[in-house]
């Protein structure tokens, strides 16, 4: 049973990812990707992620952030490092204060081409 809870946690995150367009445009294509493609396969990853937030990152904002499932690896101003679960992430993108989230390696946080 559990892993067809596993199955249906990350479809409904992917869902959800699809049907708001404010979620969806802060994760990059890349990232946008691979949560549709671990929820096809009904499976779950440690992703390695860049964060922007709307402003530099304080105390409270790394515990929200840690709350919501991100293990922070290193800050700089408003950029973030972290390792979320994919099940995690959507969390993660739903704090107010993060403005995108990219595939470590594959995209500017920022959003700039």
């Amino acid at each position: 049973m559990r892993p067809l809870a596993v199955i249906m946690l990350i479809a409904l995150m992917a869902a959800g990812c699809r049907e708001d367009p404010k979620l969806r445009a802060k994760l990059d294509p890349a990232l946008r990707q691979q949560l549709e493609d671990l929820a096809g396969a009904g499976t779950r990853a440690q992703l390695s992620v860049l964060g922007k937030c709307s402003s530099p990152l304080d105390e409270p904002m790394q515990s929200r952030l840690r709350r919501a499932g991100a293990a922070i690896e290193t800050t700089a101003g408003d950029i973030f490092a972290a390792r979320v679960r994919s099940d995690s992430l959507i969390q993660v993108a739903r704090l107010t204060f993060v403005v995108s989230l990219a595939l470590a390696g594959s995209a500017d946080p920022s959003g700039s081409p």
